[in-house]
C-alpha cells in the first residue's frame, strides 16, 4: 500500500524518536521501521483495513507478524510488540485521515453509478 509507505517516509524521525523512548538504539529504529512498514502493508492487503487499526488501536497489533519480525531483526518478540504500541499512535491518526478521505471518495463514485469502473482502474 503506498500509502503506509508514504507515512512511514513522512514521519520517520518522529517514528524513530519514539522507538528510541521505548529502548531501541537508532540502528535497531533504522531496521524496524521497514519491517513493521512492509508488514503493516500486508496486513492492510489480507486483512480488513478497520480490523488492522482496530488491533492497533488498542494495542495488542495482532495482525502484524510479531515472531517474524522478531527473527528477521534479531530481537525479542516483547521489543517489536513495544515498538509496534510506540509507532501506532503516531501513523494511526494520519492512516485513519486519509482512508476517510479514500473511503469518501468511493462513497462519491458509488452513488453516481461509476464506482465498478473506479475498483477496476485502482485494482487492476
Amino acid at each position: 500500500m503506498e500509502i503506509i509507505k508514504q507515512l512511514f517516509e513522512e514521519h520517520g524521525s518522529e517514528l524513530t524518536q519514539k522507538l528510541e523512548a521505548t529502548g531501541f538504539s537508532t540502528e535497531q529504529a533504522g531496521k524496524f521501521l521497514p519491517q513493521a512498514a512492509s508488514s503493516f502493508a500486508e496486513s492492510a492487503q489480507s486483512a480488513d483495513l478497520g480490523a488492522v487499526i482496530s488491533s492497533l488501536s488498542a494495542g495488542t497489533g495482532e495482525h502484524f507478524n510479531i515472531e517474524v519480525i522478531a527473527q528477521k531483526l534479531g530481537m525479542n518478540s516483547d521489543m517489536i510488540s513495544a515498538g509496534i504500541s510506540a509507532i501506532a499512535p503516531v501513523f494511526l491518526p494520519h492512516l485513519m485521515h486519509k482512508n476517510a478521505g479514500v473511503a469518501g471518495t468511493i462513497a462519491g463514485l458509488a452513488s453516481n453509478g461509476s464506482l465498478f469502473n473506479a475498483a477496476k482502474k485502482l485494482f487492476s
